[in-house]
């Protein structure tokens, strides 16, 4: 997989600098996918100042801030979601309230808060691949990020007391419900990660036993305490 460069002019949405970081097979994949989260202005111009590959990018010298802002997002494409990596986060919030929307221990990725100054909160944290950081930060930016094949803890980055460990073999899925929702969730198999999807979907006012369900490749397997990403 390769990273493409999406860099705003200071007038560019959302205050403007900083850039958006998409990583796809190549630069068609990666237009498509920018598009779908930036529409066009108009008659196909991509929603951006320019665009680079990285070793373009890294030739601008605007990894050390473009208009005082650096990655705003990270998107990868549908062919690097199929990867299943595991992807390391650190990056900058503005909330006092720096802790996550979504339940972290539900899906058993670690984070933490290694710093706090004037409104602003250094977090650094792990989530699958196929999951958006900004569904669980949505005020995240400054982001740096790297692959990784396992979680890895330190004296400083020690395991939370809230981690939860499993009682059986378990396999971590990637789900869709069209229209609906994508996630992760994790069961014994296939069919059985299914069955809880549709479980806590039921009630929702969109969802029928008609509704499809997609399991896609799994990304990770966990065994007598091992955590084993593919």
């Amino acid at each position: 997989m390769n990273r493409y460069y999406y860099t705003y002019g200071n007038g560019n949405g959302s205050d403007g600098g900083g850039w958006t970081e998409v990583v796809a097979q190549d630069m068609r994949e990666a237009h498509e996918v920018f598009k779908k989260h930036h529409p066009c202005l108009s008659h196909g111009v991509l929603n951006c100042a320019d665009y680079y590959t990285e070793a373009t990018f890294r030739g601008t010298g605007m990894r050390e801030g473009n208009f005082g802002r650096k990655c705003r997002e990270v998107l990868f494409s549908e062919t690097a979601q199929k990867e299943g990596a595991l992807i390391r986060y650190r990056f900058l919030t503005k909330a006092e309230d720096y802790r996550p929307l979504k339940d972290m221990e539900k899906i058993r990725m670690p984070w933490w808060c290694t710093a706090e100054g004037t409104g602003v909160s250094i977090i650094v944290c792990y989530l699958p691949l196929m999951l958006a950081l900004h569904d669980f930060w949505p005020d995240a930016f400054d982001i740096e990020w790297e692959d990784k094949t396992e979680i890895e803890y330190t004296d400083r980055f020690v395991k939370p007391d809230w981690m939860p460990e499993p009682t059986e073999k378990e396999t971590l899925w990637a789900y869709e419900i069209l229209d609906l929702a994508k996630g992760i969730v994790w069961a014994p198999d296939r069919e059985a990660a299914e069955v809880r999807v549709r479980r806590h979907y039921e009630n929702y006012p969109s969802y029928s036993r008609h509704t499809q369900v997609r399991i896609n490749v799994p990304a990770c397997d966990y065994e007598n305490g091992v955590y084993e990403w593919r």
